[in-house]
């Protein structure tokens, strides 16, 4: 998929409702792009300039999130090389 994805999350934090944890969202989005196949395929199919909404997985306990991620694309090459996502 992208070898080089860049999240800019001006340092917002995000908390597990099962666990816990808290963690940085491009933390959290760094994660889900290895282990959530729902967020590759989102990203996949996103506009260029587009808004994903999703439910993460924690990075502590690895269950899905109540709380959904909000992250837009501010930059996606058609080549699949890098992608450049931050939180809104």
């Amino acid at each position: 998929m992208f070898l080089n994805y860049v999240f800019n999350d001006y340092k917002q934090k995000m908390s597990c409702d099962k666990c816990a944890k808290t963690a940085l969202k491009s933390l959290i989005f760094n994660f889900n792009m290895d282990k959530n196949p729902a967020l590759k395929q989102q990203v996949k199919e996103a506009n260029y300039n587009g808004v994903i909404e999703f439910k993460p997985l924690c990075i502590g306990c690895e269950l899905l999130m109540e709380n959904a991620l909000k992250v837009e694309i501010t930059h996606k090459e058609i080549t699949g090389i890098f992608l450049k996502v931050r939180a809104v």
